[in-house]
C-alpha cells in the first residue's frame, strides 16, 4: 500500500534529522514511539475509498469517558483513496472514528448505522493495518406543504420523528425543516430508520390557523403513514395540505395562589404521551395583566393545557413584593373542547414539589471539591421523558426547582475521576433503578453515594470454533427480568465491543446478579426488546457482581437460528 511506503519515509527522515555531527558527545534522548496504524475508510454501497473523510484517534482508558491529559486526539484527513495513518504511537488501546459531510459518523469495526465502535490494541512498535471504516450515507425527506386550495404555505415547520426502538410506537431523535417561497421543503441529515412526518400547527394573531397534520392521517397519529429510509435514501414526496381548524375558543384565567397570574406562558400540547415521549406543542399564549388566556379557531379533541411560572431574580437592594413567590408555580391538567366553546376554564397554579438531597463519597472523610464541581444531579421524568438540572453546591447539597407531578429517577452526570457511581438511595431503594413518584410535597433525603470500590468485567469471545471473535457485540442486563424497562439505569443496562483481539471490559457495573451474552455486531440492535433479552437469556452466562471486585467470564459466540 503507498501510505506504507510514505510512513516509513517519513519515520527514516526523522531518524537522520536528530542525529548531530561535528564535535563532542550527542545528546541523548528516549527513542519516540515506533507504533503505526493505516487503514481506509470507505463507502458502504460502492466500497470505494471517501477522500476528505476526517480520521481522528483517541487513546481508551479504562476509566469510562476519560482520556489522559497528555494524549489528546489526533486527526488527519483521508487521501483521495480513503487511506490514512497514524504514528510515533505507543503500546495502548485505540479508538479509530471517522466523519464526512453527507455521511453518517462512522468507527472502527462499526457494522451498521449507529453500530458500536471497537478498540484497536496496539503492541510496543507494532505496525497494523486497520479494517476498513465504513460509512453509510445520509437520507433526506423531502415534499410540499399547501393550503385547502393547493396554493403553497411558506415559512411552516415540518418535523421528522425517528422512531426509537425498542418502545414500538414512540418517536424521540426529530429533525426538521421549513417551507420556502414555493412551499417546498427538504429534511436531510437522516440516519435510516422510520420516521413519523407532520406540520406544526400554525397560529396567527392568537388564532389557531391549522392545527398540527401528519402525513398520511392530517388528525390521528396512530393511522399515520410511516416513512421508512434506508441508507442514502431521499425520499421525495411527502406532501401535505392543510386544513384550517374548526374554530372552536378556549378562554379562562392562570389563577396564582394570590390571584391573576399575568405574563405567565399557557401551552396546548398533544396528549398522547404513549406515542411521544416528549411534549408535542400544538399552540402557545401569555396570560395578560388580568390572568386571562385564549385560544382561537381549535379544532374538536382533547388537550393538555399547561403553565409554569418561573421565580423571578430577587434584586438583592429591594425585597420581594409581597405576595410574591419564590417557588416554582406550574398548572396542567387535560381538557376536551368539542363542539361549543370554553370561555371561563379556570387553570390553577400550585407551588411544584422539590427535590433534594447530598452526594457523598463512600470512605471519605469530607465530600470532595474537585469531584463535586465536576459532576451534577438530574431529576428524569419517565412518564414524558423530561429531565431536569438540580443546583448543586460546593458541599455536595442539591436542590431542583420545582416539578410537575409524576414519576422520577435521579441520574448523575459526568463521573468524578477515581470514582464510580454506586447509587441514589431514598426511603430504602435505589432510585437510579426504581423511579418514585412524586406528588404535591416536597421530596428531601436522597443520598448519591460514590464510590473507589470499582468493579470490572472482562473476558474474551469466541466462535463456535473456539478462535477469538471481534466481530461482535456485549451485552449486559440485570438477571431480573422486571428490570428489563425503559426505565431501568444505563449503568446496568450496558453493551460494548471487544478489542481487535476478542477481549471486552466492563467497568463500573452496579453490584448485582447479570446476564453477559456476545452476539453477533449485525445481530445487536434493540437488543434491549425484553422478548429478546429473554430469549438471549437462555444462552447467556450469569455472573454476580461484586463491589471492589474484577469478574472474569469467558464468552461463546451466540447467534440467533
Amino acid at each position: 500500500m503507498r501510505l506504507w511506503a510514505s510512513l516509513l519515509s517519513a519515520i527514516v527522515l526523522s531518524t537522520l534529522s536528530t542525529r548531530t555531527f561535528g564535535l563532542g558527545p550527542s545528546p541523548s534522548f528516549p527513542p519516540p514511539p515506533g507504533g503505526i496504524i493505516i487503514g481506509r475508510v470507505i463507502d458502504a454501497n460502492t466500497g470505494k475509498g471517501i477522500g476528505g473523510a476526517l480520521v481522528t484517534l483517541s487513546l481508551v482508558s479504562d476509566v469510562p469517558a476519560l482520556e489522559p491529559a497528555n494524549s489528546p486526539d489526533r486527526t488527519v484527513v483521508t487521501t483521495a483513496d480513503g487511506e490514512y495513518g497514524f504514528r510515533n504511537l505507543g503500546p495502548a488501546r485505540y479508538a479509530i472514528s471517522a466523519t464526512k459531510r453527507g455521511y453518517l459518523a462512522g468507527g472502527l469495526g462499526a457494522r451498521r448505522p449507529g453500530g458500536r465502535r471497537q478498540l484497536l490494541v496496539l503492541a510496543d512498535g507494532e505496525k497494523s493495518t486497520a479494517s476498513p471504516i465504513t460509512l453509510w450515507k445520509q437520507a433526506a425527506i423531502s415534499g410540499i406543504v399547501t393550503d385547502e386550495a393547493g396554493a403553497p404555505i411558506v415559512g411552516a415547520r415540518v418535523r421528522a420523528l425517528r422512531r426509537t426502538p425498542p418502545r414500538g410506537r414512540e418517536f424521540g431523535g426529530e429533525s426538521s425543516g421549513m417551507t420556502d417561497g414555493s412551499g417546498r421543503y427538504r429534511i436531510g441529515e437522516l440516519p435510516p430508520g422510520d420516521y413519523l412526518v407532520l406540520v406544526s400547527s400554525i397560529s396567527n394573531k392568537g388564532s389557531l390557523v391549522y392545527p398540527v397534520t401528519f402525513y398520511g392521517s392530517p388528525n390521528l397519529p396512530e393511522l399515520a403513514t410511516i416513512v421508512t429510509v434506508a441508507p442514502g435514501d431521499d425520499r421525495t414526496g411527502v406532501k401535505f395540505q392543510l386544513t384550517p381548524a374548526s374554530g372552536l375558543r378556549l378562554r379562562g384565567i392562570v389563577q396564582g395562589p394570590s390571584g391573576p397570574a399575568a405574563g405567565v406562558a399557557v401551552t396546548l400540547r398533544w396528549p398522547d404521551l404513549e406515542l411521544f415521549p416528549f411534549d408535542l406543542e400544538i399552540a402557545t399564549t401569555v396570560s395578560g395583566p388580568d390572568g386571562a388566556f385564549s385560544f382561537n379557531a381549535l379544532s374538536g379533541g382533547t388537550y393538555v393545557l399547561r403553565a409554569a411560572e418561573r421565580p423571578r431574580p430577587i434584586n438583592p437592594i429591594r425585597l420581594p413584593a409581597v405576595g410574591s413567590s419564590t417557588s416554582t408555580l406550574l398548572g396542567s391538567t387535560t381538557i376536551v373542547v368539542n363542539h361549543r366553546d370554553i370561555d371561563d376554564f379556570v387553570l390553577q397554579l400550585r407551588p411544584g414539589a422539590r427535590v433534594s438531597g447530598c452526594i457523598t463519597f463512600e470512605n471519605a472523610v469530607t465530600p470532595q471539591p474537585g469531584p463535586i464541581a465536576s459532576t451534577s444531579v438530574w431529576l428524569d421524568r419517565v412518564d414524558d421523558r423530561a429531565s431536569e438540572p438540580s443546583n448543586l453546591d460546593r458541599f455536595g447539597q442539591f436542590t431542583t426547582a420545582g416539578l410537575p407531578p409524576g414519576r422520577y429517577r435521579v441520574r448523575v452526570g459526568v463521573i468524578p475521576v477515581g470514582w464510580m457511581f454506586k447509587s441514589a438511595m431514598f426511603e430504602g431503594r435505589d432510585v437510579a433503578d426504581e423511579p418514585f413518584e412524586l406528588e404535591s410535597e416536597d421530596v428531601h433525603g436522597v443520598v448519591v453515594t460514590f464510590s473507589t470500590q470499582g468493579t470490572r468485567l472482562s473476558g474474551v469471545i469466541r466462535s463456535e470454533r473456539g478462535q477469538p471473535d471481534p466481530e461482535t457485540s456485549v451485552l449486559i442486563y440485570p438477571a431480573i427480568p422486571s428490570m428489563w424497562t425503559p426505565t431501568t439505569s444505563l449503568f446496568r443496562m450496558r453493551s460494548t465491543r471487544p478489542s481487535t483481539t476478542g477481549a471486552y471490559t466492563v467497568t463500573s457495573l452496579p453490584a448485582g446478579e447479570y446476564y453477559v451474552v456476545a452476539v453477533p455486531e449485525e445481530q445487536s440492535a434493540n437488543w434491549q426488546d425484553p422478548k429478546r433479552l429473554a430469549k438471549l437469556a437462555l444462552h447467556a452466562a450469569r455472573v454476580r457482581i461484586v463491589d471492589g471486585e474484577a469478574h472474569v467470564q469467558d464468552l461463546r459466540t451466540v447467534r440467533d437460528r
